[in-house]
């Protein structure tokens, strides 16, 4: 029997079927859990140990006609024992997918031969400084044009880094609210 049950939807509260989860401990040895939303938008995941600190990525099937605009959302899931329900279940918030309004395009690094070709399959990632801790709050890989899409919901400071293999030293920050 699942101990965790959550629902991906889209913003007007609509259910997501298809969406990939990909949900792992961020204690205890990285446990992973992975599978997709049945046709109601849910999954179910028995998680062992059920109570700590859970990354959850949300692959919306872009494949279907209707979602190719929406992006991957990446949240952070703390679950203490006071989450639980008398039969032994956490159910968690709904999970919304988003359209982007952050996009962008990946070039080589200035200076090289590369300057103005756009690079594929680059590791994009926004994250957020708390009080104890960077978080990151979303994630994408450049397409085959170099494009990227991300979105945030919280007002803030975000620092957004690139990360390329093979090209050394390449990381861009900047800082957005």
């Amino acid at each position: 029997m699942p101990n965790l049950i959550g629902t991906v939807t889209l913003e007007g509260g609509n259910p997501v079927a298809d969406a990939w989860i990909d949900m792992y401990s961020v204690e205890g040895g990285g446990k992973h859990y992975n599978g997709l939303t049945d046709s109601e938008g849910k999954f179910k995941f028995n998680l062992d140990p059920l109570v700590g600190r859970y990354n959850i990525n949300v692959e919306p099937p872009t494949w279907k006609e209707g979602f190719e605009n929406y992006c991957r959302v990446s949240t952070e899931v703390v679950i203490s024992s006071s989450d639980i329900d008398s039969s032994g279940v956490v159910n968690l918030e709904p999970i919304v997918l988003t359209t982007p309004n952050i996009v962008g395009t990946v070039y080589g690094p200035l200076g090289s031969a590369h300057a103005t070709s756009t690079l594929e399959n680059i590791s994009v990632e926004i994250f957020k400084k708390s009080e104890w801790e960077e978080q990151k709050i979303a994630d994408d890989n450049t397409d085959s044009n170099g494009n990227f899409k991300m979105s945030v919901t919280d007002s803030g400071n975000y620092t957004l880094k690139i990360w390329a293999y093979g090209y050394e030293g390449m990381y861009a920050g900047s800082e957005y609210t």
